[in-house]
């Protein structure tokens, strides 16, 4: 009929599939959550093991199917492979989502979960201008979410901090301010690479909070003030 011809009938229209992969992109990021809730990489990064043998491991699993199609969804993800019913981590899965590996990046992605409520609330945002979640959640209000938080932009600045002095040459200064320094990670780096540098990290006191533990740790705390 002459009506097939016409924009928007049927044998005109275009293919759905970006659009069907947009909607369900969200199906990959809850995986990739639960599965780190879970930490089924840990115990796969001895080799390959059955969801049985993962369940024994992590504990508080009681539905086995439940975890074998999450195990399956891993698998689609590209986190993980399957030979019969044996899984194991891929190279990306076993480098960054192993907890005590060097690169493991958890709270990386707890903080990137701790958006996954705004995002979703996108429509607001731009209705009426006022972010879905206040800042303050982040910079102190919910400790819990300010740690996931600096921890993640740690994690982030380690690589990055590494080289920095490469970029960055601070020979022969004395004292440095790093302005809303986070988790003071290049502090710590710059300091470390520099000799006779001290730097004063400032940034607001609920991030401090969790600077100070990192700092503490760092081995040069002596040349690393918070503000």
């Amino acid at each position: 009929s002459g009506s097939e011809s016409q924009p928007g009938a049927p044998g005109a229209l275009p293919n759905p599939s970006l659009l069907m992969q947009m909607g369900l992109a969200y199906r990959s990021s809850a995986v990739l959550f639960a599965a780190l809730e879970l930490d089924v990489f840990t115990p796969l990064s001895a080799g390959p093991r059955t969801a049985a043998d993962v369940a024994a491991v992590i504990g508080g699993v009681s539905h086995l199917p439940a975890l074998t199609t999450l195990l399956d969804c891993c698998v689609s993800a590209g986190l993980l492979t399957v030979d019969g019913d044996r899984f194991a981590n891929t190279p990306v899965a076993d480098a960054f989502l192993v907890k005590g590996r060097p690169a493991y990046s958890d709270n990386q992605f707890k903080y990137i979960e701790n958006l996954y409520p705004p995002w979703g609330n996108l429509a607001g945002l731009v209705r009426t201008g006022k972010p879905p979640m206040p800042a303050e959640v982040m910079l102190g209000n919910d400790k819990a979410v300010t740690r996931a938080f600096v921890l993640a932009m740690h994690e982030r600045a380690r690589g990055i901090g590494s080289v920095l002095s490469h970029f960055l040459d601070l020979s022969g200064r004395k004292r440095m301010i790093d302005v809303g320094g986070g988790p003071g990670t290049y502090s710590v780096e710059l300091v470390r690479q520099t000799p006779g540098l001290t730097s004063t990290v400032l940034d607001v006191p609920g991030v401090l909070e969790v600077t100070r533990e990192l700092v503490d740790a760092s081995g040069v705390a002596d040349r690393v003030s918070l503000m």
